[in-house]
């Protein structure tokens, strides 16, 4: 059997929306594409524990990074440019802290993930938070560090590498 490694996440589950409410669906096309090419198609997850026990079988140790954190308002304005803000509100139930809490499902799972394959995660999360206003440290658009939050990640890496010891 063949197997297709996908990454992506609400079409690839079958998300699908109906009735002003958003759902999983047991016909996605995953599921479809499996059963008529007698393949397996991996998910985004599956796919990332596949690449660290590779690592792993190399005799390497793989670590992975929390993700920083998001300003949803400016994220919010910037994927919002040029269509219906008023309809993506809608979308999102006319919760602002949608994205937000998408974003946190992430990371989550990176931390999942760590604790799972048994392997080192570099928490870069909290160094943001932990700053009074953490998105100076953000790009305009609200998702992606500046020069000063690779700055941010940078240290936390080095106090990780510091902490335990690791030569490199």
């Amino acid at each position: 059997m063949g197997m297709i490694t996908a990454f992506g996440d609400s079409v690839l589950k079958g998300v699908i929306y109906e009735d002003d409410h958003y759902r999983v669906t047991d016909a996605s096309f995953q599921k479809i594409c499996e059963e008529s090419f007698g393949i397996t198609i991996e998910n985004f997850t599956a796919t990332y524990r596949s690449i660290i026990n590779e690592i792993k079988d190399l005799g390497k140790t793989p670590v992975l990074l929390s993700m920083p954190p998001i300003d949803s308002a400016r994220y919010f304005k910037q994927i919002s440019k040029g269509l219906c803000a008023e309809n993506i509100m809608k979308w999102m139930r006319n919760d602002s802290q949608y994205i937000t809490n998408w974003h946190e499902r992430y990371n989550i799972e990176i931390f999942k993930l760590a604790i799972s394959t048994q392997v080192p995660v570099i928490d870069i999360t909290s160094i943001f938070l932990e700053k009074k206003n953490y998105s100076r440290f953000l790009c305009e658009d609200g998702i992606h560090p500046n020069e000063e939050g690779h700055k941010l990640i940078a240290t936390a890496i080095e106090e990780h590498v510091r902490r335990r010891r690791i030569v490199l």
